[in-house]
């Protein structure tokens, strides 16, 4: 496996990923447009700037993306999603971990935070299993039904 900036094949394979707007909107947030084209897409996840990153096969498969940012002093990873074929695999640990080694570095700081809404159980059991734990945090409105999770 090898970490890359996507290209114009993986937000296509990406797009398929994403069945119903409450997929996309718990994964890329109440921002997103449903139903979306790879155009849209592309330029939705892109508009912040904010770096991406497909994790893929050594054939080039796309087998997870992510981006992250800095936030409140910490590298913030967002819009975490693994294949659905892929799932229970590793990769989600695989994505997190090399995501957060290069983001930590680009930005000069050590400790790594997210957000999860409380009802996926998954996510959150895979999050403290690479030793991510909750904190509190400001709520807001657009933050409702999240926990946000840090690690150091």
């Amino acid at each position: 496996m090898k970490l890359i900036t996507p290209a114009a094949e993986h937000y296509s394979e990406l797009l398929s990923w994403i069945t119903s707007a409450q997929q996309l909107a718990d994964w890329a947030g109440p921002n997103m447009v449903y139903p979306s084209d790879v155009k849209k897409l592309t330029s939705d996840l892109q508009s912040k700037n904010w770096p991406s990153f497909a994790l893929v096969s050594q054939d080039n498969q796309l087998l997870a993306f992510g981006q992250y940012y800095l936030r409140q002093g910490c590298c913030h990873l967002c819009r975490l999603i693994v294949s659905p074929t892929h799932r229970g695999k590793g990769i989600a640990k695989q994505l997190i971990e090399r995501i957060s080694i290069q983001g930590c570095h680009q930005l000069e700081v050590n400790t790594q935070s997210l957000f999860v809404y409380t009802y996926n159980s998954s996510a959150i059991k895979a999050y403290q299993k690479l030793g991510f734990v909750t904190k509190q945090y400001f709520a807001t409105d657009a933050m409702k039904n999240c926990l946000y999770m840090t690690k150091d």
